[in-house]
């Protein structure tokens, strides 16, 4: 179960659902422009391909922001996403479908360090597979949930009066 405004928390083994996305050459390209990444990896595809890639490929900044997005869709508005890590094992062309599939691998209500905690913790274990079901990109993202839509700022005061 998806966490909720009620407070209903996921469970270890939950299934985020499944998305799959069509990567083509103009979102390749566009994601590396918007993100400032001129590689010629990501934008010139006889550059790629005397990489020993297919076709230009997707760069790093927004294979993280495709996990983000994953996760934070399924967890809501008031998930906070704390730490990420990433593996990239191979290439996402223009031209691949891939299917992103998570799995909630624990559920914590323990403090990180330095970050009060307003809801459960969650870690999601994320993968990227291609049409072969092959990986390409493993990940493991820590949620906090239930966080309050108060400013930093007003968050800070709060605490400071408390104390």
């Amino acid at each position: 179960m998806a966490p909720d405004v009620f407070g209903n928390v996921p469970q270890v083994g939950e299934q985020l659902p499944e998305v799959t996305l069509d990567v083509d050459h103009t979102m390749v390209v566009m994601s590396a422009a918007a993100t400032n990444v001129f590689f010629r990896g990501h934008t010139d595809t006889a550059y790629a391909q005397s990489q020993g890639r297919r076709d230009v490929y997707l760069a790093t900044g927004p294979i993280a922001g495709l996990l983000d997005r994953f996760v934070t869709s399924w967890a809501g508005p008031r998930a906070f996403l704390a730490k990420r890590t990433l593996t990239m094992r191979e290439s996402i062309c223009a031209g691949d479908t891939v299917r992103i599939r998570g799995e909630v691998t624990s559920v914590s209500t323990e403090s990180l360090p330095g970050r009060p905690l307003r809801g459960p913790a969650v870690e999601v274990s994320v993968t990227i597979v291609d049409a072969s079901d092959a990986l390409c990109v493993s990940s493991t993202i820590t949620l906090l949930l239930g966080h309050t839509d108060k400013p930093i700022a007003t968050l800070a005061a709060d605490e400071q009066a408390a104390r």
